[in-house]
C-alpha cells in the first residue's frame, strides 16, 4: 500500500497497555484526545525498528484512554 498518511508518531512508553502478539493498544487521552468509534487511523512508532506503519481502529475510551485494535501493518 502506497502513500498511507500517518495520523499519529506514539511511542511505546506512550501507551497505557499494548498487547505485543496482536498490536491492539491503549492510548493515554493526555497524548490523543480524538476519539471517533470505528474510525481508522494509521500509526507509526517511533521506536520500531521494522519501520512499519499500523492501521488501527478506535474501539472505545474511558476516562483515560482510548482503546485501539490493530487491523494490519504496512511496510513504510
Amino acid at each position: 500500500m502506497e502513500n498511507i498518511k500517518v495520523d499519529l508518531v506514539l511511542e511505546i512508553a506512550d501507551l497505557l497497555k499494548y498487547d505485543r502478539n496482536t498490536s491492539d493498544m491503549e492510548v493515554d487521552k493526555s497524548i490523543f484526545d480524538d476519539f471517533e468509534e470505528g474510525k481508522v487511523i494509521y500509526v507509526k512508532f517511533a521506536d520500531d525498528l521494522e519501520d512499519l506503519i499500523y492501521e488501527y481502529k478506535m474501539i472505545s475510551e474511558d476516562y483515560d484512554g482510548i482503546k485501539m485494535d490493530c487491523l494490519c501493518a504496512y511496510e513504510d
